[in-house]
């Protein structure tokens, strides 16, 4: 009796079988963890309020038609005072005065800065060159206060470094209301004219006087 229940159990197993049973759970364990790391690593914590991009582009695309017209504008508004301060930072590409070394134009100038409103005259254009330290300017154009009346005024600035006096701002208004004059030609010191009332005429800048 005693012999045939020890012949029916089970042998006992050798120590290194279970040493190796151990080992591969171990690595098994330890594989899954480093699987787990893996596909969590890319959606780490983030900070509290913090979204993913494509949250945010969802929450934007959910907003109400008006508020998103508000959004847009304030956004528009940001972008044009940016580049409003970009171009307030850059300097003025200079002009004549003292120091500057750009060149004086000279000739018949279209589209003149007059130095008077257009209140006084009516500006088209003009005539400038440079003699003994000044630059002399004949403006082409009508009365302020009467469009008809065509007029040739004459104004002198002194350039830089010069101590020359220039001469006072003269009016010289054409003999007939012809209308506006405008400049088209030079010869030597006559200026040939042009009026609204398609009259020409010839203004000599020596003898300031009408031909």
């Amino acid at each position: 009796m005693n012999l045939i229940e020890y012949g029916s159990q089970a042998a006992p197993q050798p120590r290194s079988q279970k040493v190796t049973v151990v080992a591969i759970a171990l690595v098994a364990l330890a594989s899954v963890g480093i699987a787990v790391g893996v596909m969590t690593q890319g959606d780490g914590p983030r900070p509290v309020g913090v979204q993913a991009q494509g949250g945010n582009a969802a929450s934007h695309r959910q907003l109400p038609p008006e508020k998103q017209r508000l959004l847009d504008e304030q956004q528009q508004r940001r972008a044009n005072a940016r580049a409003g301060d970009k171009r307030s930072a850059t300097p003025p590409p200079p002009g004549p005065g003292p120091g500057s070394t750009s060149p004086i134009p000279t000739g018949i100038i279209e589209n003149p800065a007059p130095p008077f409103s257009s209140s006084v005259a009516s500006i088209t254009n003009s005539w400038q060159q440079i003699a003994d330290g000044r630059l002399v300017q004949f403006y082409a154009g009508a009365a302020g206060d009467d469009p008809q009346q065509g007029v040739m005024i004459l104004n002198e600035l002194v350039l830089p470094g010069s101590d020359a006096t220039p001469e006072p701002t003269q009016w010289f208004p054409t003999p007939a209301k012809v209308g506006a004059l405008r400049i088209t030609g030079v010869s030597g010191s006559k200026l040939s004219l042009i009026s609204a009332a398609n009259v020409p005429l010839t203004f000599d800048t020596a003898t300031r006087r009408y031909l």
